[in-house]
């Protein structure tokens, strides 16, 4: 993520947007599936259009009113990492949303839901353009998009030993690569994918992130290493044992 500073200093675009606040967090919602349909980017809030900084007076409560919003919005589920930060004596809130596979939608809005970031506006997608990053997304899926904020550091080891040496699967980070354990981000990093998380992820990381789940049942699938379906649930988060079965 850029520094804070960095992108007050800059100009409202195709890759930046200024809010006050989150008072219309739909609006919010829309930037941010627009600019993951377009070329990534951020939306600073707390930030005036004028580049004043008012600043949140709960960021925190905020961030988690923008998490969920974003959750129950955007179909399919939109990389956004979010992260308060600090401007002289007030707060901010920055998220980052991935450029991805998509396209990304405003679900409530139907077909008429998917936008684009052309200058600093968003506009609808036509049904051309639709259908186009539509066939750009075949082949992809939930589970093998990026986690902002996590690296390989995040999956554990020793379950990676136990799941995948059985099968004779190498634990490197190409291998992990490979099978969508791992996945590139922006500017290139390593991060870990929404599966390798799901499946290998330390408990303290996932509860860092927020990963929960008791909340619901997960699938992931890892056709190249030859596991047909892995399956996560349990009713606390320390009840997380992949279950992994053979193709």
């Amino acid at each position: 993520m850029r520094d804070v500073q960095e992108l007050l200093d800059a100009h409202e675009g195709p890759r930046l947007d200024f809010k006050r606040d989150l008072s219309s967090v739909a609006k919010v919602v829309r930037t941010l599936a627009a600019m993951g349909n377009t070329a990534g980017g951020h939306v600073v809030v707390g930030v005036d259009d004028d580049g004043t900084v008012p600043g949140l007076a709960d960021p925190l409560k905020d961030e988690e009113a923008l998490s969920r919003a974003i959750a129950d919005s955007i179909e399919p589920l939109l990389p956004v990492e979010i992260s308060v930060q600090h401007v002289g004596d007030v707060n901010v809130l920055v998220a980052e949303a991935l450029r991805w596979k998509g396209p990304f939608g405003v679900e409530a809005e139907g077909e008429k839901g998917f936008y684009k970031r052309v200058g600093s506006t968003n506009q609808r997608l036509g049904s051309t353009e639709i259908d186009e990053l539509r066939r750009e997304i075949a082949g992809h899926s939930f589970d093998a998009m990026p986690h902002p904020g996590t690296s390989r550091s995040d999956l554990d080891p020793a379950r990676l030993r136990s799941y995948l040496r059985d099968q004779g699967i190498k634990t490197d980070s190409p291998r992990l690569r490979s099978l969508d354990l791992l996945a590139e981000y922006a500017g290139g990093s390593v991060v870990a994918s929404n599966a390798g998380l799901i499946l290998f992820g330390k408990d303290t990381s996932r509860a860092r992130i927020g990963l929960r789940t008791h909340q619901h049942h997960v699938r992931a699938r890892l056709p190249r290493a030859g596991l047909a379906r892995a399956g996560c649930c349990g009713a606390r988060r320390s009840s997380h044992t992949p279950l992994l079965c053979r193709g």
